[in-house]
């Protein structure tokens, strides 16, 4: 039975790749700096619970794997400056090495579409120009660019996906769930008329496995959703589909990302720079050639999706209450949002 490490393998999306891998009938090796807490995958797995900027832990985590997805990373809610270069770029670095070192198959890297920044052009393919949004953009740019500079020693694999949606995934959607369910007002920038493309986590985890099954050395792959229509038609179906009363109110561009960059430099917002740039623009992913190569076939359109995670939200919103953090699977600290909420 081949013998498979992810990297971030206690996070939101690690938690996903785990359970396609032994599907699959893989074993898996799981490391993270994080207490991996989740009772399903008590003696399935290896789980080691390390730094991936630890070369010396990276190197024994590695030995003896067919494969390794690297997905531990920094994001951007974090607003970690400097660190996501020292995450991103210098712990994808020790990672490869370690892979180098125990003669590693494949490796799979784990990307963003922020490495295309806004894009200019739509739908954006791999041969796309790079155009890294903010810090933590700029960070995975330089991280694939590492990978491609270490391809001479490795079969590495470069996947870039939309926003990653499942069950499981709280963060800034956190919001949008908890205001769902209490039939508040949401608030959107701009008419929301922008097509903004999700990709689901079992889809884009079976993407992983078929890159580290499939004869596809060094190559690239974009990944997203097949369905999917506007920003604020894909939130009146999620409303729907919950049974909410919420109503989605579009405030002005311009003055709302005045006052949202006012406020993430007072860091008294939950929102990052992404949030009010990025959400407001039409960006969409032609996967043809993870279709092609692959045979990949993505199974989820964003409302399925958004409705999906929502349900799993309201499961366990007992567990998550209190729990707050920088990571896909915590809340986010509600900040200046607490007096907006309060007032919708």
């Amino acid at each position: 039975m081949p013998l498979i490490l992810i990297t971030g393998g206690a996070g939101f999306f690690g938690l996903h790749l785990t359970h396609a891998a032994l599907a699959r009938g893989w074993k898996v090796r799981s490391l993270d700096v994080a207490d991996l807490n989740e009772p399903s995958l008590e003696n399935r797995i290896e789980f080691i619970k390390a730094d991936i900027l630890d070369p010396a832990a990276m190197e024994k985590a590695a030995a003896g794997v067919d494969a390794v997805i690297h997905n531990a990373a920094l994001v951007p809610i974090s607003r970690s400056a400097r660190r996501f270069w020292k995450v991103n770029v210098d712990g994808t670095r020790a990672v490869l090495d370690a892979c180098v070192k125990n003669r590693v198959r494949k490796v799979v890297y784990i990307s963003t579409s922020s490495v295309y920044g806004i894009p200019k052009t739509i739908p954006v393919s791999e041969t796309t120009p790079l155009s890294p949004f903010g810090d933590y953009g700029r960070s995975k740019a330089e991280a694939e660019e590492l990978c491609r500079n270490y391809r001479s020693r490795l079969d590495i694999s470069i996947l870039r996906p939309r926003t990653i949606l499942g069950t499981g995934r709280l963060g800034i959607l956190q919001i949008l769930f908890d205001w769902i369910k209490e039939n508040r007002r949401f608030y959107i920038l701009g008419s929301g008329a922008n097509k903004f493309q999700l990709v689901s986590a079992p889809d884009l985890a079976e993407g992983c496995m078929l890159t580290i099954e499939k004869p596809c050395k060094n190559e690239d792959f974009n990944f997203g959703a097949k369905e999917f229509v506007t920003l604020r038609a894909d939130l009146e179906g999620l409303v729907k589909n919950a049974g909410s009363k919420t109503r989605i109110i579009s405030l002005p561009t311009g003055p709302a990302r005045v006052i949202l960059s006012v406020l993430d430099a007072l860091r008294i917002s939950p929102f990052v720079d992404y949030h009010y740039h990025v959400l407001t623009a039409d960006i969409w992913f032609d996967t043809t050639k993870a279709e092609r190569v692959l045979g990949w076939k993505p199974r989820h359109g964003n409302t399925g999706m958004l409705t999906d995670a929502y349900r799993w939200y309201l499961e366990h919103a007992h567990e998550i209450k209190g729990q707050v953090g920088t990571t896909h699977r915590k809340s986010v600290k509600l900040g200046i949002i607490k007096v907006v909420k309060w007032l919708s």
